[in-house]
């Protein structure tokens, strides 16, 4: 009896029953398996009677331990909500502008508060453009039917608008050149554009992704009173009886002025077309193939360094004589001497400004 004592646990349990399950009576009580966690509901929880003292005094030792723990380690232990998990990256659209991204990187704007969006004042701007430009055509058409002699109206029609056509590349070429090379998004008036063309020749696929209405609607602007005076003028002359009395010359002044109005209004989405892997028109792509509009081969030859020629954006025809005799070389020496301002071409390749002076002659600014 006296071993049996000696050799008992230290619970009071004989070596025989070490290693067995206690009997249902000895077991606690599941509700006192451990002490409840009153500290730590006070910490992420603060009870409503903010003034009453906590009742750590009267807590056991693992409670008041558990009451050193401070909120941030309990809310480190807490799994993460599915709010805070970041989700998944998803992989880019095959369709839509996803599509046109992937293909043409991505937009790069360089102009201050400049989107890639049509707005509906640039909508109507635009519809406004094409109703008077219509209404232009139609009356056109219907005074040069009711002339004495048709064949021939017709055919001054015909040049006229050729005449006009090719102005309209010359002007885009002048334009483009200027806005390539001088100014900056400072410049009153042009400085957006100035930024968007300067800007054009690193991200040159951002115009592809633009919105047709937020492409054109600059151009739009100051050609639109112009186009709703022949528009007028075409009306009057219906009204008044008196379509057929003018000469063939009037005729052709007047296609030639509708036709000029057109191609520079024409002009960026002829531009946009001469960028653009996909989703051109199959009447653009005749009309490109028919040196009508400036074609992706034709303007491509513009988007190498220094960028210092192929400027026309209208059908082109005005890049083979401007190069040949060397326009551009004359006209920025000439704007060095009047302004002391070298062009961005020339600070782009030194050899430009060398070649430009040695064409133009003068005197150069080291002198």
């Amino acid at each position: 009896m006296a071993m049996a004592t000696a050799f008992a646990g230290p619970a009071g349990r004989p070596l025989a029953a070490i290693g067995r399950r206690p009997a249902l009576s000895t077991r606690r009580p599941a509700h006192a398996a451990r002490p409840p966690p009153v500290a730590v509901r006070q910490i992420t929880r603060p009870p409503s009677d903010v003034g009453a003292s906590p009742p750590t005094a009267e807590l056991p030792a693992t409670a008041l331990a558990a009451a050193a723990v401070t909120s941030a380690d309990v809310t480190t232990t807490l799994p993460p909500s599915p709010a805070d998990v970041a989700p998944p990256p998803t992989p880019p659209s095959r369709s839509g502008k996803g599509a046109r991204i992937g293909v043409y990187k991505e937009p790069t704007l360089r102009a201050t508060g400049d989107s890639l969006a049509s707005t509906p004042p640039m909508i109507a701007i635009c519809a406004a453009f094409a109703a008077a430009t219509a209404v232009t055509g139609v009356t056109h058409v219907a005074r040069i039917a009711s002339s004495p002699d048709p064949l021939p109206t017709a055919a001054a029609a015909a040049g006229g608008v050729l005449v006009g056509w090719a102005v309209a590349d010359a002007a885009s070429a002048v334009y483009h050149w200027a806005l390539d090379n001088y100014g900056s998004e400072t410049t009153p008036v042009w400085g957006a554009q100035i930024a968007g063309f300067q800007g054009h020749h690193d991200q040159p696929f951002t115009i592809v992704q633009r919105a047709p209405c937020n492409n054109l609607y600059r151009s739009c602007v100051p050609a639109l009173p112009q186009m709703v005076g022949l528009a007028v003028v075409g009306c009057v002359s219906l009204a008044s009886g008196d379509a057929g009395g003018a000469g063939a010359g009037v005729v052709a002044a007047q296609s030639a002025y509708a036709a000029f109005l057109v191609g520079v209004v024409g002009a960026q989405q002829f531009h946009q077309w001469a960028h653009a892997v996909k989703g051109v028109p199959p009447l653009a792509l005749a009309a490109a193939r028919a040196r009508l509009i400036v074609s992706r081969k034709a303007h491509g030859r513009h988007h190498v360094s220094p960028y210092g020629g192929v400027y026309g954006m209208v059908s082109g025809w005005f890049n083979a004589p401007a190069d040949r005799f060397e326009l551009w070389r004359h006209a920025e020496v000439a704007v060095w001497h009047l302004r002391g301002v070298e062009p961005i071409c020339w600070k782009l390749d030194g050899r430009l400004r060398e070649r430009a002076f040695d064409i133009a002659g003068g005197r150069r600014p080291e002198e």
